[in-house]
C-alpha cells in the first residue's frame, strides 16, 4: 500500500501478566489489544509494522491490518417513537423562545 492510504493498524497495550486483578480471568487472560485507523505515513503491506496519521492529526504505530476498512459500527436500528421528536421538541422550544 502507497504513503497516504487508509488504513487499519493494531498493537497490544497491555500483555495478559499487565492486566489488573480485579477484571474477570478470562479478560484478564488475554492481551488488551487497540485498534486505530488513519493515513499511511510512509508505504507498507498488510502483516508490516507502519506509522499512520489519524484523522485528528494523531501519529500512531502498529501492525497493518486492513486496507480501506469500513466503519462497522452502528446505533441499531430506527426506535418508531423517535421518529420526528427532533422536530417536536424544536418546535416545543420555539414557542418558548416568544
Amino acid at each position: 500500500m502507497k504513503k497516504g492510504s487508509w488504513v487499519q493498524i493494531e498493537w497490544t497495550l497491555l500483555e495478559p501478566r499487565e492486566r489488573p486483578s480485579h477484571l474477570p480471568a478470562e479478560t484478564r487472560a488475554v492481551p488488551l489489544r487497540m485498534r486505530a485507523k488513519g493515513c499511511l505515513a510512509g508505504d507498507a503491506a498488510l502483516g508490516e509494522t507502519a506509522s499512520v496519521t489519524t484523522v485528528c492529526g494523531r501519529t500512531l504505530t502498529g501492525v497493518v491490518t486492513a486496507e480501506n476498512p469500513p466503519y462497522t459500527h452502528s446505533f441499531g436500528p430506527q426506535i418508531p417513537e423517535f421518529i420526528g421528536l427532533g422536530d417536536f421538541l424544536r418546535s416545543l422550544w420555539r414557542r418558548d423562545d416568544d
